[in-house]
C-alpha cells in the first residue's frame, strides 16, 4: 500500500515537472548571426548586418532586450538602402539617438582599397545616411578594413579606432580619432598608431578606476619597439575615486611584425595602453594568479565590468587564418588595478553551470551590471542563435535570472536529472512518513501503542509447538528477501524512467490516398519575366491528373514579396508556385474514380537557361504547410484546415530557408528531364513529456501529420527540347493506399513494471513456504482489518447480525476454549479433575449433558457459517446433499408397499396397547440422551469420567 501511494506521488509530481534545458527564455526564434556590428542602447543590444549561416552578408536590423525573466527579440528596420556590411563595428550616440556602423566590407570587396565605411541611423526617422560618401571632400580619411575593434567615449562623444586588415598580406596599425559633432557629422583626426599592424583583438576604454593602477605601466618612447599586431582586443579604462583615466587597454590578437602571412597570437601577457590624455601607448606585463592560464586568443570579445574592477574576457580562436582553427569557450578576468589575469574559481572542468558552444565573432555586453550576455556567433562552418548569460557576481552561467518570479505549483523548473530527481522524491516522501509517524507517537501514544501492536502481531506471528528460533530465522529470511526485492523495485523504477521508445506502425488500407502540398520554385531564371511578351518563357507549372484531367485550378503562385526562400544565391531571382487542393482530394488506387490515380506536373520557362537554373520541389503535409500561413492561404479556413505549426516553428522554418538548411522532403530538379516524387501521408503521435505516460495506459500523445517522400530522376538530356515545349515534368505518385499511424510506445512503463513486480513476489512467497511451509492466511484485506470509527463498528455490528451470535453467547470457536464456561463458574485453582466431577443428582446431571450438547451445536454453526463465508466454498456439499436426497427418494419409493402393510399392524399393536405415540419432545430428549450418552463414552475413552 506504502509502496502504490509512493508511485502515485511520483507519478504525481512528474505530471507537473518542467525539465529545464541550457536555453535562456527568449520570446522567439533568433536568426544565425556572426562578426555582426552591436551597440548597447539602454538594456538592449542592438545588432546590425553580419554573417548568416549561408555565407551571405546582411543588412537586417534588430533588438535583443534584457527584461526581468529572459530577452526579448524585436525586429527594428529592414530598409532596402540599409548597407550589406559584415566585420563592421557600431557605436550608439545617445544625444542623436543614432547608430554609427563602421567598417566592414561584402566578402565581395574583401581586398579592394577604399574609403573607411561610415553609416549613420537615425532611429527618430528610420534612415540610413551613407557618410562615406563624404571622404572626397574631406582630406583626412582612413582606409577601410576589417577584424579591428574601437571605443567609444561617451563623456566626450569620441570614437577611437585601430588596427585591422584588409586582407592575409595587409594589415594596419594606425590609430584614429573620430569626432561626432553632431547629426549625421563626423571628422577625422590620426593618433600615434599602434607599435605593430595588429588585428582581431580587442580594445577597452576605462573611464574611470577606483584604485591606483600599480605596476604603472612602462612608456613606449619609440614607435620602433612596438610589433605588429592584429585582431586584438582594446578596452577603455575609468581613475581612483572618480578621476578620468581615459586610457584604452588592448588586448590579444595577431600580431603581424614579421610581415605578411606571418600570424602569431600575441600574448595575454603583454597589455598595450594608450592613454587619451596624452596620446601615448605603453606595455604592462600582466601576471596570472590562477592555477589554469587564460589561453592566448582572437576575435574575442572583452567587455568592461567597472564594479569589480576588471575586463571580462570570453571565447575566441587562434586566428581567422589558420588552417587548424581552435575556439574558445572559457572566460578570463583582467584586473586593470594590479594588472593580474585570473580565471573563474569554478573554471575547467569544475565550470559551474553549462558554459555555451565554443566560438568567435560572438557578441556580448553587461547590460544590468551583473550578467554577461553572450549571443550569436561562429565555429568554422557552425553559426549560433543562442543567448547565454553569465553571472559575475556568482561566476557560473545560468538559465534563469535569480529575480525571475518562482514557479507556480502547476509547473517546476528543474535543471538535475531525472534519477536523481526520483530520489530526492522518494527521500521526502520517507522523511514525511517519518516526520507523521513521529507526529503520531507524541499527541496519540495510545492510537501509536495500537499500531505497534497491531504491526507486531502482523509481522511475529510464531505457531504452537515451534521452537522460537523458527520464527526469528523466519523474520530473518524475509527481511533478506525484502531487501532483494526493494533493489529490484528500484532497478524497474531505473529502466522505466530512462525506458527507450519505440514507434509501431497502424497501417488501415484504403482505396484512396489524400494528396499532400507541393511547392515549385525556380531558381536561376530571368529576373524580368515580368516584361517578357511570351508566356511561354515565364517559370509556369501546369497539373493534370492521369486521365487528361486539369487541376491548374489548385496551383497558386506565392508572393517573393512577402518572402522569398533562398536556394543556391542571394542574387538569384525566385519564383514559386504552391500546389494545395482540397482536403478531400485524393487519389484513387485503381484510378476509376475520376480517373485520378497520380498527378503529371508540367515545368515551363525560358529554355535558354534551363541548363544554369534549378527547380526544386519541396512537399509538405497539409496541416504542417508553413507556406499557407504565410502566404495567407489559410485566412478563411476552417479551423480543422489550419495548420498546426507554432509561430515558433514558422519563425525557425523561415530561418531554415533563407540559410539554405531543409534536411528533408526538398529535392532539386534540373531541367531537360522527367522524375517521380512518391510519398506516404502518415500521422505520428509522439509521447508528451509529462508523468503520466510512464504509466502505461492512456497515454498523452501529440499528433502531427507528417509526410515521407523519395524523388528520382533522369538526367538532364539536351535533346529534351526537341519533342517537347516544356522543361520537365513530374510524376506525383502515392507510396502507399492506406491510414497509416506511427505510434511512440515507451519499452518499460510502470504497467509492464507491475506483472515483472508480481512475479518477483510470487517467486519470495514460494520459497518462504518452501522453507517453512505455509501459514494460514486472513480472509479480512485492508478495508475490513484497518477500518476505524463507524465503519469499525458497522463491520462488527454486521458480523454479530449475520451470524446469529446473541450476547448471552460467550463462546466463539478458536478464541475461547471448550471450557472457557466452566472455568469462569468456578475457582480458576480447582484443577481439572474437580472440574468434572459428576453432579450428585442425576436429573441435574442429565440437564449439564443437555447444555453442553447445544454449545457445541452452536460453536459448529458459527463455525460452519464462518468458514462458509471466508474459506470454503459449499458446492461439493450442496450436491452431496442432492445426492442423498435422491436415494433417500428411491429408498421410500421401493419400501412403498411394504409400508403400508407394516402400518396397519402397527396400527393394531396400538389400539390393543391402548399407548399414544411418542410425541417430537419425546423424540428430541431421546436423541439427546443418546447423544450424551455417545459423548459420555467419548469422554470415558479420554481422561475425562463423568462416572467417577
Amino acid at each position: 500500500m506504502i509502496f502504490s501511494i509512493g508511485l502515485l506521488y511520483i507519478l504525481f509530481i512528474f505530471n507537473h515537472i518542467r525539465l529545464a534545458g541550457a536555453a535562456f527564455a527568449i520570446n522567439a526564434t533568433l536568426p544565425y548571426r556572426s562578426a555582426v556590428a552591436s551597440a548597447q542602447r539602454d538594456n538592449s543590444i542592438t545588432v546590425f548586418g553580419g554573417l548568416g549561416n549561408t555565407g551571405r552578408c546582411l543588412n537586417e536590423m534588430f533588438a535583443l532586450t534584457q527584461t526581468e525573466t529572459g530577452y526579448d527579440f524585436s525586429t527594428i528596420s529592414r530598409l532596402r538602402n540599409a548597407p550589406f556590411t559584415v566585420y563592421s563595428k557600431a557605436v550608439y550616440d545617445k544625444q542623436n539617438d543614432a547608430l554609427i556602423v563602421i567598417g566592414g566590407t561584402l566578402p565581395a570587396l574583401e581586398q579592394v582599397m577604399a574609403p573607411l565605411n561610415v553609416f549613420w541611423y537615425d532611429f527618430t526617422t528610420d534612415n540610413w545616411t551613407n557618410l562615406t560618401s563624404l571622404s572626397d571632400a574631406i582630406a583626412i580619411w582612413p582606409e577601410n578594413r576589417i577584424y579591428f575593434d574601437l571605443v567609444h567615449d561617451t563623456t566626450t562623444r569620441s570614437i577611437y579606432l585601430s588596427g585591422g586588415s584588409l586582407n592575409r598580406t595587409i594589415a594596419f596599425k594606425d590609430m584614429w580619432k573620430i569626432q561626432i559633432h553632431g547629426r549625421a557629422n563626423v571628422t577625422f583626426e590620426q593618433l600615434p598608431g599602434f607599435p605593430s599592424p595588429r588585428y582581431s583583438h580587442t580594445m577597452t576604454l576605462l573611464q574611470y578606476v577606483c584604485s591606483v593602477i600599480s605596476p604603472p605601466p612602462k612608456k613606449i618612447e619609440s614607435a620602433n619597439s612596438y610589433k605588429h599586431i592584429y585582431h586584438h582586443t582594446a578596452v577603455f579604462l575609468p581613475p581612483p575615486k572618480k578621476q578620468r583615466t581615459g586610457q584604452i587597454v588592448s588586448i590579444g590578437g595577431i600580431d603581424m611584425s614579421a610581415g605578411p602571412y606571418s600570424d602569431t597570437l600575441r600574448s595575454l601577457q603583454t597589455v598595450d595602453i594608450f592613454d587619451t590624455r596624452t596620446n601615448a601607448w605603453s606595455q604592462v606585463a600582466a601576471v596570472y594568479t590562477s592555477e589554469i592560464i587564460p589561453e592566448n586568443r582572437a576575435n574575442h570579445n572583452a567587455v568592461l565590468d567597472p564594479e569589480r574592477g576588471r575586463i571580462v574576457v570570453f571565447g575566441g580562436d587562434n586566428g581567422p587564418y589558420s588552417n587548424q582553427p581552435e575556439f574558445l569557450n572559457s572566460i578570463g578576468y583582467l584586473d586593470y588595478r594590479n594588472w593580474t589575469w585570473s580565471r573563474p574559481k569554478f573554471s575547467g572542468p569544475r565550470l559551474s553551470g553549462r558554459p555555451p558552444s565554443r566560438r568567435s565573432y560572438a557578441t556580448a555586453h553587461i547590460l544590468d551590471g551583473k550578467h554577461l550576455t553572450v549571443a550569436f556567433g561562429m565555429s568554422l562552418n557552425m553559426w549560433y542563435n543562442d543567448v547565454n548569460v553569465y553571472s559575475l557576481e556568482d561566476d557560473k552561467w545560468i538559465t534563469a535570472f535569480e529575480t525571475q518570479a518562482a514557479p507556480t505549483s502547476t509547473e517546476t523548473v528543474v535543471t538535475m536529472s531525472k534519477l536523481r530527481m526520483v530520489g530526492i522524491i522518494v527521500g521526502a516522501f520517507g522523511i514525511s512518513l517519518i516526520i507523521v509517524a513521529v507526529f503520531v507517537v507524541i499527541k496519540y501514544p495510545r492510537m501509536a501503542r495500537k499500531i505497534m501492536q497491531a504491526l507486531a502481531d502482523l509481522v511475529y506471528v510464531p505457531r504452537h509447538g515451534e521452537p522460537r528460533w523458527t520464527e526469528i530465522l523466519r523474520l530473518v529470511c524475509l527481511a533478506s528477501l525484502l531487501l532483494i526485492f526493494l533493489s529490484l523495485m528500484a532497478f524497474i523504477l531505473h529502466q522505466v524512467l530512462v525506458s527507450p521508445i519505440v514507434v509501431q506502425r497502424y497501417r488501415t488500407p484504403d482505396h484512396e490516398a489524400r494528396v499532400p502540398d507541393v511547392r515549385f520554385c525556380f531558381d536561376g531564371f530571368r529576373s524580368h519575366y515580368n516584361n517578357l511578351t511570351t508566356d511561354s518563357l515565364k517559370p509556369q507549372v501546369a497539373c493534370e491528373t492521369d486521365g487528361a484531367r486539369s487541376c491548374n485550378a489548385h496551383i497558386y503562385m506565392l508572393n517573393t514579396s512577402v518572402f522569398a526562400p533562398v536556394f543556391r544565391s542571394v542574387t538569384t531571382h525566385v519564383r514559386c508556385f504552391l500546389f494545395r487542393p482540397p482536403e478531400d482530394f485524393g487519389l484513387c488506387k485503381d484510378g476509376s474514380q475520376y480517373s485520378r490515380s497520380r498527378l503529371v506536373f508540367t515545368l515551363f520557362g525560358d529554355p535558354s537557361q534551363a541548363l544554369e537554373s534549378r527547380i526544386y520541389v519541396s512537399i509538405y503535409p497539409r496541416q504542417k504547410d508553413p507556406n499557407a500561413f504565410i502566404y495567407g492561404f489559410e485566412n478563411n479556413a476552417t479551423a480543422a484546415n489550419r495548420t498546426l505549426l507554432t509561430e515558433d516553428e514558422i519563425s525557425r522554418w523561415k530561418i531554415n530557408e533563407q540559410y539554405k538548411i531543409r534536411p528533408e522532403n526538398t529535392f532539386s530538379f534540373s531541367p531537360l528531364s522527367f522524375g517521380t516524387l512518391s510519398y506516404t501521408l502518415s500521422t505520428y503521435e509522439s509521447l508528451e513529456d509529462t508523468g503520466w505516460n510512464y504509466v502505461g495506459i492512456f497515454q498523452r500523445l501529440k499528433r502531427d501529420p507528417v509526410v515521407h517522400s523519395s524523388f528520382s530522376q533522369d538526367p538532364s538530356d539536351p535533346s529534351y527540347l526537341t519533342t517537347h515545349r516544356d522543361l520537365g515534368y513530374i510524376n506525383l505518385i502515392p507510396a502507399d493506399y492506406a491510414v497509416i499511424r506511427d505510434t511512440e510506445i515507451k519499452v518499460y512503463t510502470l504497467l509492464n513494471a507491475l506483472g515483472f513486480v508480481g512475479g518477483v513476489f510470487s517467486i519470495i512467497f514460494s520459497f518462504d513456504v518452501f522453507l517453512f511451509g505455509a501459514r494460514p492466511r486472513s480472509p479480512w484485506g485492508v478495508v475490513q482489518r484497518w477500518s476505524f470509527g463507524p465503519f469499525r463498528r458497522s463491520i462488527l455490528t454486521a458480523l454479530k447480525t449475520k451470524f446469529n451470535v446473541s450476547s448471552a453467547m460467550n463462546e466463539i470457536p478458536f478464541t475461547d476454549s471448550v471450557y472457557a464456561h466452566r472455568r469462569r463458574s468456578l475457582p480458576t485453582s480447582m484443577p481439572p479433575q474437580d472440574l468434572l466431577a459428576p453432579a450428585s443428582d442425576e436429573q441435574q446431571q442429565q440437564q449439564q449433558q443437555q447444555q453442553r450438547v447445544e454449545r457445541i451445536e452452536e460453536r459448529v454453526r458459527i463455525l460452519e457459517e464462518i468458514m462458509t463465508a471466508y474459506h470454503l466454498d459449499n458446492e461439493v456439499f450442496v450436491n452431496l446433499s442432492a445426492a442423498v436426497a435422491r436415494q433417500q427418494k428411491k429408498q421410500s419409493t421401493a419400501s412403498l408397499d411394504a409400508g403400508v402393510s407394516e402400518k396397519s399392524i402397527f396400527s393394531r399393536k396400538r389400539r390393543r396397547k391402548h399407548q399414544p405415540p411418542p410425541s417430537i419432545e419425546e423424540t428430541s430428549i431421546s436423541s439427546s440422551t443418546v447423544g450424551a450418552n455417545s459423548i459420555e463414552d467419548c469422554s470415558n475413552s479420554s481422561t475425562l469420567d463423568f462416572k467417577q
